[in-house]
């Protein structure tokens, strides 16, 4: 029941497959805060780099944000640091506040299409990223730690020759013989496993919405099942086992998978969840953020669907 989503899948990137396997992470531009725009090709081999992926909503990427702006004030000179928000449900003014609550004075770039976010690989954020002067990949983790520090100190100082360049592993892709027929309508329902549970105290307001769209694509399945609806949960934080535990909790009876390597999210452009995207042969005709009545979600598929 999952081929389908594969083959929807398949389709939008097919246009888009010769650019990405030469592309490089470092070739992505991200805007920055308060105007410009850096490209990480112009830094990488300049001087080492500390990328910190976060999120306004990530209550350990706030407790870590006193450690960024320290890092910034006596390594800035000697590193190019960047604070990277991945904007996944997410709002200016929820950035402009951390940064006033904070006091940073470290650039923080907005990775508004997710390109560095995709790049990278992210699966949760906090997410500490150094590059070295050669361009390497040498230290990726979540914690704001002591071998973080260490190594920071070590780049900064020009004394990194110890560091070893990490070989990212291999992305899950999708195999041409698993893709079945792209006709008719397809209801892509995007959501977080955890956006209900872990945003009830940060944004109660986005809690409540992911469990109205989640009982609310349920009665809609239940009404009307040749939809042919289909779950996509983000992989951050997200497993198989995230997965099972949250379809028993909201007694899920459409398919659903984790988006584990991200592409659905990214070639869609899904920035926030939940998120209903009505997909008719293989393309999008229809999207709504605004899924907490059945009614209006209904009304919403049958005007994309005639």
């Amino acid at each position: 029941m999952r081929h389908r989503l594969l083959f929807i899948l398949c389709l939008l990137l097919a246009c888009h497959a010769s650019a990405a396997e030469s592309a490089s992470v470092f070739d992505e531009t991200v805007e920055l805060h308060g105007g410009g725009a850096l490209e990480l090709a112009d830094v990488v081999g300049d001087k080492p780099v500390y990328l910190k992926f976060w999120a306004t909503w990530c209550g350990t990427c706030m407790e870590q944000m006193p450690h960024l702006e320290r890092i910034f004030r006596e390594y800035g000179d000697d590193l190019t640091i960047v604070s990277v928000n991945i904007w996944v449900n997410e709002s200016e003014q929820a950035v402009d506040a951390t940064i006033d609550e904070f006091g940073l004075t470290v650039p923080v770039a907005i990775d508004r299409r997710g390109g560095l976010t995709q790049g990278f690989g992210i699966v949760g954020t906090p997410y500490h990223v150094l590059i070295d002067g050669h361009g390497d990949v040498v230290h990726t983790g979540s914690d704001a730690d002591l071998d973080l520090d260490q190594k920071i100190e070590l780049l900064a100082s020009s004394r990194a020759s110890g560091l070893v360049p990490i070989v990212p592993e291999p992305t899950e892709t999708t195999a041409p013989s698993m893709l079945a027929s792209s006709e008719g309508t397809t209801l892509l329902f995007f959501t977080a496993t955890w956006c209900d549970w872990y945003l009830e105290e940060s944004r109660p307001s986005m809690s409540a919405a992911c469990v109205d769209a989640q009982r609310s694509i349920n009665q809609l399945y239940e009404r009307q099942p040749e939809l042919g609806i289909q779950g996509v949960a983000t992989r951050l934080w997200t497993g198989e086992k995230e997965l099972d535990e949250y379809i028993e909790k909201y007694a899920v009876e459409f398919p659903m998978s984790v988006d584990s390597s991200n592409e659905t999210f990214f070639a869609l452009n899904v920035k926030s969840v939940p998120t209903l995207i009505v997909m008719k042969d293989g393309r999008e005709v229809g999207r709504s953020t605004e899924l907490g009545s059945v009614e209006a979600l209904a009304a919403f598929v049958r005007m994309h669907d005639d």
